[in-house]
């Protein structure tokens, strides 16, 4: 279908036009970008029923409906599609029953690592999740899609892990669970997360879901390798997590990201409040980094990788903080500075916070990943999305892909100068060739995220049928109608659908009570009564529909 044959939507400020040859009602917002058009006159009778019957209005604005996605082959919409949720259904069986087959409890494990498994469960579920929460029009699936997909990927993830951890060794059998796992689970979610941040608002709910399936097969196999294989060392998750994470969504936004000369990038944006929920996540993933770094870490390198880490946490809120002011030169402070970069310390000493690289090497590590955190805000984002058309909605690469390779260099330095680190009990031992060890796993994990997120989007692409409208939670949640908004050129049928039945039919009958009141006897003083009482009542619903 041309342009020239979409039928166009009309709709105004305070009134509206309402075609008498249009099959059904259609609805509007007044945060639409209005043009201004000519002004009509009131026409006295309806005439032919072509006609059309207009309403006072200040400005009229006119757009096109989009096109309808390309027609997609049934069984794939039943499984994969917004039509139906066979997919959810079918892969929570098929977990139960693996879980059934292949898993007991380990009756011999006594690990005391809840304090710190529950620590990262608040990481993910609440700090990951608010820390989303910045764009204006997408809380509910910043918060919900994270606790849908994240719970996913820990179930999942548990089973991956220890599948390669048994190959490993040569020895497959029962997998005995102990609390270990469920960290295991968690930061393979947390991995899933930050790839979730660069394709924030541009993927539906099944494209996440799916995709987080192949990612964590991707992830278990480059932890087998970097981890398992090679004994590279990442106690804090900034190689094989952070690193991986960040590169596996920045390849995969690059394929799914749609363009923006073709659909509309308008609600990428956030407000007042949304930042300020955006900066509880911050503010909880800064106080709990600590434990994320040190979850699984023997009981005699907890204590210098939680000094390490608050260290360099330290160093990169105070120099983010100085950064934003300095390198945006305006005098103020930039908040997506403040709500990333200040967390830029966690991931960069998360590989080497369990070496002997003293407080003030912990300190360096972070302010030199904020200042470059901020760095990447400013230039890098903007760079790489006009030059490659890289699309990042959180700047995952700002503050886990650039920081993650601060850490990553660090390391290789670290063991490069043959430095200690603590084993078990508390004693050092020196690593004379780990250095070859920590560069290879580093670019194993960089070749096998990237290559992977390709991949995977294309596979996802093609099964899954992408969303018309963008940054808005109105496909997937029932939101309240007072919340219903839409913006110019995301105007389709899915939309519409969005809106309550009952918010249409009140705005149905009060558009043709104005008509009525309209194209009646004005002369009299019960017909202006009717008219004014009319225009009033329309006003108020769709103020209320729209705001």
């Amino acid at each position: 279908m041309s342009s020239s044959e979409r039928k166009p939507l009309i709709a105004g400020g305070a009134g509206a036009s309402i075609n008498s040859d249009r099959d059904g009602p259609v609805y509007s917002s007044q945060s639409l970008h209005q043009q201004q058009q000519p002004k009509q006159r009131h026409p006295h009778h309806l005439g032919s029923p072509s006609a059309s019957a207009y309403l006072s209005t200040k400005s009229l604005v006119r757009i096109s409906l989009p096109e309808p996605d390309k027609a997609i082959d049934d069984h794939t919409r039943r499984w994969f599609g917004r039509d139906g949720l066979g997919s959810f259904g079918a892969i929570q069986v098929a977990m139960i029953a693996l879980y059934a087959a292949f898993t007991d409890y380990d009756k011999t494990s006594d690990l005391p690592v809840y304090g710190f498994e529950k620590d990262v469960s608040i990481m993910i579920f609440v700090g990951f999740g608010f820390l989303m929460t910045f764009l204006k029009k997408f809380g509910y699936g910043a918060v919900g899609f994270t606790f849908l997909v994240s719970a996913f990927c820990i179930e999942w993830a548990i089973l991956v892990t220890r599948f390669f951890s048994q190959a490993s060794n040569n020895s497959f059998g029962t997998i005995l669970l102990n609390e270990s796992d469920l960290t295991n689970g968690q930061f393979g979610a947390a991995a899933v997360m930050i790839s979730f941040g660069a394709l924030l608002g541009k993927v539906s709910s099944d494209q996440m879901f799916w995709l987080a399936f192949l990612e964590i097969i991707f992830y278990g196999l480059n932890i087998f390798v970097g981890s398992l294989k090679l004994k590279a060392l990442d106690v804090g998750g900034t190689i094989f997590i952070h690193t991986f994470g960040a590169y596996f969504g920045l390849a995969a936004s690059w394929v799914l990201s749609p363009d923006p000369k073709k659909r509309s990038y308008v609600d990428n944006s956030n407000s007042y409040h949304s930042d300020i929920f955006s900066f509880i996540g911050t503010t909880f993933l800064w106080i709990l980094w600590p434990s994320f770094n040190a979850a699984l870490a023997a009981p005699g390198q907890q204590q210098i990788i939680t000094i390490n880490t608050v260290l360099s946490l330290v160093g990169s809120c105070v120099c983010s903080f100085y950064a934003s002011r300095l390198l945006r030169g305006e005098g103020r402070f930039e908040v997506v500075d403040i709500q990333n970069a200040t967390l830029a310390g966690g991931v960069a000493i998360g590989a080497v916070s369990n070496l002997c690289v003293s407080p003030a090497g912990a300190l360096a590590v972070g302010s030199v990943a904020g200042v470059v955190s901020c760095a990447g805000y400013i230039w890098t984002q903007p760079w790489l999305q006009k030059k490659i058309s890289l699309y990042d909605t959180c700047g995952v690469h700002n503050l886990h892909g650039m920081p993650g390779l601060i850490g990553c260099a660090a390391s290789v330095i670290a063991t490069a100068a043959q430095a200690n680190f603590a084993g078990p009990a508390g004693q050092a031992y020196p690593q004379s060739t780990q250095y070859a060890y920590q560069l290879a796993a580093i670019g194993i994990t960089l070749a096998i995220a990237i290559s992977s997120g390709i991949f995977s989007a294309h596979v996802i692409q093609r099964l899954i049928p992408s969303e018309r409208v963008l940054f808005t939670d109105e496909l997937y949640w029932t939101v309240p109608t007072s919340e219903v908004t839409f913006s110019k050129g995301d105007i389709n049928p899915n939309v519409r659908r969005a809106v309550s039945s009952r918010q249409k039919r009140a705005l149905t009958i009060a558009r043709w009570n104005l008509v009525r009141a309209s194209i009646g006897n004005k002369g009299n003083m019960l017909g202006i009564v009717k008219h004014a009482a009319a225009a009033k009542r329309l006003s108020s619903l769709r103020q209320n529909s729209n705001e």
